[in-house]
């Protein structure tokens, strides 16, 4: 697992810390501007005597990192996880993997980040998005990825219809106002005949004046049980 998290330092304004996290090895690169001090560690511990100035900015040093970890060219891990990142990454930090997290990255660089996992994953497992970006621009990226298992974004895309039959995916969090009902029901049988009992379905979609959807969205052959819990009285469900 490869994680990359950014945040600000208490220490000075215009400070951030960057922590690298590679499998159980880490890196902290701590500093502003040109001037960055790094510290090494296992298992989230400094190791003490390790530890080093350098006269560099500290986004392009993770970057020199990353590409010692690169291999023919790639930067591979089963799962890429970035958090509160606010610098835009390098066109040569390509990823290869088939989980990918992007949370809080600000300073609209989410396009950016996730154009450097595309189109260089085959098919992804995970995707999930917790930050903002041009909704087109990552619309048109999410298209061009197979994602099998979840897929969760949490900002407005311009998914329609048949984008949505498109999506692999079961386990999703969505909202585009091109979807009609009648594609978000499609979807939900879809969800209910192929989805596993982990997976949830999270959509936001316009609906019509008088919008009914115990009759315009919920499948007419669902039957619906209430199951008895553990330690539940009879009468009590």
């Amino acid at each position: 697992m490869l994680k990359i998290y950014e945040f600000a330092s208490d220490m000075s304004e215009g400070k951030t810390i960057i922590r690298l996290d590679i499998d159980t090895f880490t890196v902290w690169f701590i500093g502003k501007e040109n001037l960055t001090r790094i510290d090494r560690g296992w298992n989230g511990q400094i190791i003490e005597g390790f530890s080093e100035i350098k006269q560099k900015n500290r986004h392009d040093l993770i970057g020199d990192y990353l590409q010692r970890f690169s291999h023919k060219g790639f930067i591979k891990s089963d799962t890429v996880e970035l958090e509160g990142i606010e610098f835009a990454p390098s066109s040569t930090w390509k990823f290869k993997c088939t989980n990918a997290k992007l949370l809080n990255i600000v300073n609209n660089n989410n396009v950016a980040w996730l154009r450097n996992f595309v189109p260089f994953g085959e098919k992804f497992k995970v995707i999930e998005i917790r930050s903002w970006g041009d909704s087109e621009e990552v619309t048109e990226l999410l298209l061009k990825m197979r994602i099998t298992k979840t897929l969760k974004v949490d900002q407005e895309l311009k998914f329609d219809d048949k984008d949505l039959e498109g999506i692999e995916a079961m386990d999703c969090l969505l909202s585009s106002s091109n979807v009609t009902a009648e594609g978000a029901k499609k979807r939900l049988e879809t969800f209910l005949k192929n989805g596993n009992k982990t997976d949830k379905l999270e959509m936001c979609f316009p609906v019509p004046a008088n919008f009914d959807a115990r009759t315009q969205l919920i499948p007419k052959d669902l039957i619906v049980k209430k199951l008895k819990k553990d330690n539940e009285q009879d009468g009590e469900f």
